[in-house]
């Protein structure tokens, strides 16, 4: 990552970071006085409610929820491109074990844009920044809980049922990591631009032409990991297109190689 980078993300994610907190502020407060059990507030308690949806749709950058909750909003997003998407994001199979059918959803739009002449430009992480990733996302010690989970019994049941489900952990991480090659591989071969970061990013960007934006903040895991908004605001658009810009700049390698 370069100095100049770093500098400029280290300042947008301070920002972002303030926003995150107020909107969640804001949630708290609402969700504690919905909280009440009085039947005497029920009734303005839903007003406030209303005066605060209201507001929220109002402004131009909008709380849409934490990951894998903000796919509808990335899909959207990417449904409204005219010309062009730009992509910084882990995994080239965004969501796709948290919310296999909405993926899927969200790799057709990618494709949709290629088939209609549309330039998509995608910054993933590099094979040793996801390895370290996933990892973090799954950890050796809840393999036993991770076999167990319906979300394993769907992935390997119902979405890759041509896919073995495995019975390691070393294997359940080869197979997912495997597969994200597979979606970088189709990605490439439809003729997505795609360049490798090799540190982590604070932040994810789905750009789409100069309209609207969603991003999230990647703090890590956890139940709210990567907060994000939904942002029709010029000034930071603007302000992600030149991070994103710059970025793949210090990253491109050429000619692009697909993944064999």
């Amino acid at each position: 990552m370069s100095p100049k980078f770093k500098n400029v993300s280290e300042v947008v994610t301070l920002v972002l970071a303030i926003i995150a907190i107020a909107f969640a502020i804001i949630q708290f407060v609402d969700s504690r006085h919905l909280q009440r059990s009085s039947q005497d507030l029920q009734n303005s308690s839903k007003i406030l409610q209303q005066k605060i949806k209201f507001l929220l749709d109002e402004t131009s950058t909008k709380y849409i929820g934490s990951f894998p909750y903000n796919m509808d909003d990335i899909n959207s997003t990417l449904g409204r491109a005219q010309e062009e998407v730009c992509v910084l994001v882990d995994f080239p199979g965004y969501g796709h074990y948290s919310q296999p059918r909405k993926h899927r959803d969200y790799a057709d739009k990618i494709l949709q844009l290629r088939q209609a002449k549309k330039k998509v430009r995608m910054l993933f992480y590099s094979a040793a920044a996801q390895l370290a990733k996933v990892h973090d996302q799954f950890k050796p010690a809840d393999w036993g809980k991770i076999r167990g989970t319906q979300a394993f019994k769907e992935f390997f049941g119902t979405y890759h049922p041509d896919q073995e489900a495995p019975n390691s952990y070393d294997g359940f991480i080869n197979r997912l990591l495997g597969l994200q090659l597979e979606y970088e591989r189709g990605l490439c071969n439809n003729g997505v631009e795609i360049e490798h970061i090799d540190q982590p990013s604070v932040l994810f960007l789905w750009l789409d032409d100069e309209d609207s934006a969603v991003f999230a903040i990647n703090n890590g895991g956890g139940k709210d990991r990567e907060l994000s908004f939904h942002t029709s605001d010029g000034k930071l658009i603007h302000s992600f297109r030149s991070m994103f810009d710059r970025f793949w700049d210090d990253n491109r390698s050429d000619p692009q190689r697909c993944p064999k």
